[in-house]
């Protein structure tokens, strides 16, 4: 009966909708190339080996940087308390800018390549100029004492006696050796190209709120890969030293900013009071004529003293005032100068909040001068730097400014509202005392603002000559005397995976479209046959026949065949079988053969015909004549007593296939044919057919049409699947009943280990295996071609 077992999409074998991958059958599948994959497995060993001749030894080389550990505890109250330059990850940034890597490049020379390495002796004076034109280049020497430079392609670029410099009409400065007939080829790189591929090739690390940044690089060459480590370190330190000198020097340059306004403004101040006193000099004083002691002119009249006070902080505040004023509007694009400006406003040094902003907004700018040198215009913290630095500049200041200017108002209409409630002889205070009361507090005022940004002055300047760089190299690298791995064994190891793998790969995709029969599931699922019973692999021993054990499971598999066969055909009226295969070389007449003589040994009338009219040769292996035979019988010239023999030795009869006639198919098909089966149905208990191929024509067809059952003969290995589906579906459509398969030619392991009996347990003296001819012991007779 047809299998009603789902199959799987795409014809896959390995795959059900309801079930797993068979990893048993795919094991099988390894086991059964083995070959295959040994031999690929060797290739790749052979390949790997013969690919690590070629490669060189990779070497590391590693150095080791202290860096200040990531903060929180400086503010931007003070700008004079020496900060980190950067944090975290900003080292990193830094280290691989090209502020530092392109000078390294320059160093090194990096953007040359010769082709070959011993070729370096003949660069030690090669340099290049800013317009140097990159590409491909072939020096060469005549040895008559005159060196060229040429293109790839054979241009010639430039040409000078030995000694003299080459290469300067393609910017190249170079004065080389004449080393006599010798021909040399190098490239020239971008200097940014070869920063970018050495920033690609050099791993930094530093661990997260680590102090220790670690710089590695690999190389084929140790001593050169270990000196271009330590060059790109020392380059780092040098670097982050200048940025933390320039950012301590535009924290200095500030406030000298600023010291020169205070001083301007004390000067102003004190010229002022005393160009007052010198022009007043002749005006009537409240001080009398005699002197008076300073500690004195406070008792003597302290609602005088008072009034004056609140003039003079009047005209302070409206002199503040309007300063604020005039610095927003004189506003330019330079920070430095409209801190300076607000910062020399006594006002402003008292409003905590805009002091605070102005040492905000000049300790970012000079941040902002600093990444500028290290870094392009697109990176991301300068591009945010900027946009607070602006946000300070244009808003935050001008903001807090306005508020400043508005609490001076509101104090300047304070001072007027009490000045007003003053008695009016107080009024009348000369304003000569007046006036030079305010501009000697004028003047008081611009020297304490002169001292106290000259002491800050001082300080920042004491900071930028003691201040210590915040990186430092602890540890150069050395030439390694190792290489980082062994390339030899590694190279090999992946060639042997790779080979392995590809015979594995190759090994399930043979089996995977494989066409032929070879596991049980393809006749029982696919083909939805029943298996009758599996014939083992006859192995020959050192006598040239079978081995004992195997001609024992024989036996013992041909009498599960004969039972399964007699069981599924039933007890109505004689056993007759057609036995067929869907190809040549299957085994059928073997099978015909080991079925006749079973089931002869069990008592029955059997009688063996070879019907294989085309190819059929069992007559051969029983030593009979060919003819007369079946077609003799079929065509009338010769009757069926007559044609029918008992082969020597055996316990049935057999029907030859007789002389090779063209028109068989119409023999068979005759009425001769149908009356010749009703006589042996009378005659015989057991009949078995021998049929050609079902692939071979339409005797199989109109054999099993008589015999009313057929038998499947497959052989492992060798079975066509796609020709057994298509012969057996033709097989059904003429509802012809096919009672089962036997499968030949197969090993009692893997997938048909369930199919193999127990051995040592050989019934008697085994006659049924004494009974064979030799000749007949054969996975194959040549009737199956």
């Amino acid at each position: 009966m047809p299998s009603t077992k789902p199959q799987s999409k795409a014809g896959s074998d390995y795959l059900y909708e309801d079930e797993a991958i068979d990893f048993r059958r795919l094991w099988s599948a390894i086991w059964r190339q083995r070959v295959l994959i040994l031999a690929l497995t060797f290739g790749g060993l052979l390949a790997g080996a013969g690919l690590s001749r070629l490669l060189q030894p990779v070497y590391e080389a590693q150095a080791s940087l202290q860096v200040p550990v990531a903060t929180r505890s400086f503010g931007a109250a003070n700008p004079l308390r020496s900060a980190p330059l950067f944090e975290g990850r900003g080292w990193i940034e830094l280290l691989r800018s090209y502020a530092v890597l392109d000078e390294v490049v320059r160093k090194r020379r990096l953007y040359l390549e010769p082709a070959a390495s011993t070729d370096w002796r003949f660069f030690s004076t090669f340099a290049i100029a800013p317009e140097a034109r990159w590409g491909e280049y072939v020096f060469s020497s005549d040895g008559a004492g005159t060196n060229r430079l040429s293109s790839v392609e054979g241009t010639l670029l430039d040409s000078a006696p030995a000694g003299d410099s080459l290469g300067r009409p393609v910017g190249l400065l170079w004065t080389p050796p004449s080393p006599g007939g010798l021909e040399v080829r190098f490239r020239v790189r971008s200097p940014r190209d070869a920063a970018v591929r050495l920033n690609n090739e050099m791993e930094p690390v530093l661990p997260l709120d680590g102090a220790l940044l670690k710089l590695s690089l690999r190389g084929y060459d140790a001593s050169n890969t270990a000196g271009l480590v330590n060059t790109i370190a020392d380059q780092f330190v040098e670097v982050a030293t200048q940025l933390k000198r320039e950012k301590l020097t535009t924290v200095t340059e500030a406030l000298r900013e600023q010291l020169e306004v205070a001083r301007l403004k004390l000067t102003a101040e004190e010229s002022a009071l005393e160009q007052y006193q010198v022009n007043t000099i002749t005006l009537p004083s409240d001080r009398g004529a005699a002197p008076i002691t300073p500690g004195l002119a406070e008792t003597r009249d302290p609602v005088r003293q008072a009034f004056f006070r609140l003039r003079m902080d009047r005209d302070d505040l409206v002199r503040d005032r309007d300063a604020i004023e005039r610095a927003l509007q004189a506003q330019s694009d330079t920070t430095t100068s409209l801190g300076a400006s607000l910062a020399a406003i006594p006002a402003v040094r008292e409003y905590s909040e805009l002091t605070g902003t102005l040492q905000l907004l000049t300790t970012k700018r000079g941040e902002a001068r600093q990444m500028r040198l290290a870094f392009s215009s697109t990176y991301p913290p300068l591009r945010q730097l900027e946009a607070e630095i602006f946000e300070i500049e244009r808003v935050a200041i001008p903001r807090q400014a306005a508020n400043l200017r508005q609490a001076l108002e509101a104090r300047i209409t304070d001072l007027d509202s009490r000045i007003a409630a003053s008695s009016r002889e107080m009024q009348q205070i000369p304003l000569r005392a007046t006036e030079e009361s305010r501009r000697e507090r004028n003047r008081d005022v611009a020297q304490n603002l002169y001292k106290e940004v000259q002491a800050a002055y001082e300080s920042a300047r004491l900071s930028e000559l003691s201040s210590a760089p915040d990186v430092r190299l602890l540890d150069y690298a050395v030439p390694p005397t190792r290489p980082v791995s062994d390339q030899v064994v590694l190279v090999i190891v992946v060639g042997f995976i790779l080979g392995f793998g590809s015979g594995v790969t190759l090994a399930i995709l043979r089996d995977r479209f494989d066409r032929r029969i070879r596991y049980p599931e393809q006749v029982t699922r696919d083909l939805g046959l029943q298996i009758l019973g599996a014939l083992p692999l006859l192995r020959k021993g050192r006598d040239g026949q079978a081995r004992e054990d195997d001609q024992a499971m024989l036996v013992e598999v041909t009498r599960s065949i004969r039972m399964g066969l007699l069981f599924a055909h039933g007890s109505g009226g004689p056993f007759v079988v057609t036995i067929s295969s869907p190809g040549a070389g299957d085994g059928k007449s073997f099978v015909s053969l080991l079925l006749a003589q079973s089931i002869a040994l069990t008592g029955r009338r059997t009688l063996l015909v070879d019907g294989d009219n085309r190819r059929g040769y069992l007559h051969r292996t029983l030593n009979v004549p060919r003819s007369p035979g079946l077609s003799e019988v079929l065509s009338s010239q010769s009757s069926l007593a007559e044609s029918i023999v008992r082969p020597v030795g055996e316990e049935f009869d057999f029907l030859p296939k007789g002389t090779p006639r063209s028109n068989i198919p119409e023999l068979l098909s005759s009425t001769q044919m149908t009356r010749l089966m009703m006589d042996v149905r009378g005659t015989y208990e057991a009949i078995v057919i021998d049929s050609p191929p079902l692939g071979a024509g339409v005797d199989p067809i109109v054999l099993a049409s008589l015999s009313g059952t057929l038998a499947l003969v497959l052989r492992n290995g060798l079975t066509d699947r796609e020709l057994a589906s298509a012969r057996l579906a033709d097989l059904r459509r003429l509802s012809i009943r096919v009672l089962g398969a036997v499968l030949n030619d197969v090993k009692p392991t893997g997938a048909y280990r369930y199919y193999s009996y127990l051995p040592g347990y050989a019934a008697g003296e085994q006659n049924e295996v004494a009974a064979l001819p030799s000749g007949s012991v054969s996975q194959a007779t040549p009737g199956d071609g």
